[in-house]
């Protein structure tokens, strides 16, 4: 028997008000485990029930286990907002280097955050699709709604995608932020349910476009950097700061090629998800797999 500790999640101060999502009742959580003979050769072909999970006590029941991890559903958020009015071409460049990158067998849903959430492309893993409509994509005008599109995109893009890993990926810049319907403890349940469910978030954020003076262009100025700092850094994520929008491709580039990374890296690991009550992180689970003399590696994040 192995145990794991979920980590909890960092909280942060947030604004203004709305009612709980019905994200918040996700049951449903994930860990990973990598389990080898007494030679230290991967073990293949096990099952959920093949697996135990003790939760606080309490028996949990196992629903999958993925040798190699399930391919990604990537919520793909793009700041359409005044702040890139003036680098149309970095920016559909940057999409498309991100979009051309990630593996083919995973799905990636388009989505814009400039004045408001729009879902330009469902999740597809057909590219030709997705290049077109990030050609075809202008600036909205109006703020940045970050805060917004990452909770209502994860309940319309990512809640029910259980055969697919969920990740969200998002490009942003540190203009004004004029989300209008998260609250600190809406956004704290947010990052629970995210961690809980082994989700990465990766970032990248476009600095100094206006709002964001050159004395403070540091990533943990703005809203849009506390909310990247946070996520990244409770999901095992990767946050890239840039100044000039001429890198965005080739940091949107080098993101596509983590999660292909991640990939090669979950060859021999599974994806294990079990259901339970427990709201959040911040809990031990523990841990049994066939057959008894196994040896069990675990981790709550995907391996890195």
């Amino acid at each position: 028997m192995r145990r794991i500790l979920v980590k909890p999640a960092i909280v942060m101060l947030l604004v203004v008000g709305a009612p709980t999502a019905s994200w918040a009742q996700s049951t449903l959580h994930t860990f990973y485990a990598r389990i080898t003979d007494k030679s230290g050769a991967p073990i293949k072909g096990l099952g959920p029930s093949d697996f135990g999970v003790i939760e606080g006590g309490i028996a949990r029941k196992v629903v999958a286990a993925t040798y190699g991890g399930l391919p990604l559903r990537i919520l793909f958020l793009v700041d359409t907002s005044d702040a890139v009015s003036r680098i149309p071409n970095q920016l559909r460049a940057a999409m498309q280097a991100f979009i051309d990158g990630v593996p083919a067998e995973d799905e990636i849903a388009l989505v814009t955050m400039g004045r408001q959430l729009r879902i330009r492309v469902q999740p597809t893993v057909d590219r030709k699709k997705l290049n077109d409509a990030a050609r075809t994509i202008f600036a909205d005008g109006g703020g940045t709604v970050l805060l917004d599109s990452l909770l209502e995109g994860y309940e319309r893009v990512l809640q029910r995608a259980e055969t697919r890993a969920p990740m969200i990926v998002f490009l942003t810049t540190d203009g004004p932020e004029t989300s209008t319907s998260v609250r600190e403890e809406e956004f704290n349940k947010f990052v629970a349910v995210l961690v809980g469910r082994g989700a990465v978030v990766h970032a990248v954020m476009l600095e100094n476009t206006g709002a964001v003076s050159a004395a403070t262009s540091s990533a943990s100025s703005g809203t849009q950097s506390v909310v990247a700092l946070n996520l990244t850094g409770n999901t095992g994520g990767r946050l890239e700061a840039v100044a000039a929008a001429t890198a965005l491709p080739d940091k949107l580039k080098a993101t596509a090629q983590l999660i292909a990374d991640r990939r090669r890296k979950m060859a021999d690991w599974y994806q294990v998800d079990y259901t339970t009550n427990t709201v959040g992180p911040g809990h031990s689970i523990d841990v049994t797999a066939s057959p008894f003399d196994a040896k069990i590696e675990l981790s709550d994040t995907p391996p890195r």
